[in-house]
């Protein structure tokens, strides 16, 4: 994400937060059906070969969410607040 790269994951742990509405979040193999979730990869991975713009949009788009979340000041904020609300 960090590098503007298009993400597919599964919806498995943080994945579905850290991901939010960009990339492409996959059926979790753990809870659904494998294959679907194999499918739905093969699916998400001939459109970004086949249209350069959307996956240039969506690496972007996955960039910005990197940016947004993965910021050292934002993850100490959060790990402070939460520090004060145990206290």
């Amino acid at each position: 994400m960090a590098k503007g790269l298009p993400v597919a994951a599964s919806a498995v742990s943080g994945v579905p937060e850290g991901l939010g509405d960009t990339g492409q979040l996959l059926t979790s193999p753990m809870f659904g059906n494998p294959q679907s979730t194999i499918q739905e990869l093969v699916t998400t991975l001939k459109d970004w070969v086949s249209d350069a713009t959307r996956r240039q949009q969506v690496g972007l788009a996955c960039k910005q969410q990197a940016e947004k979340m993965f910021r050292e000041e934002r993850m100490i904020e959060e790990t402070v607040a939460i520090v004060q609300a145990i206290l």
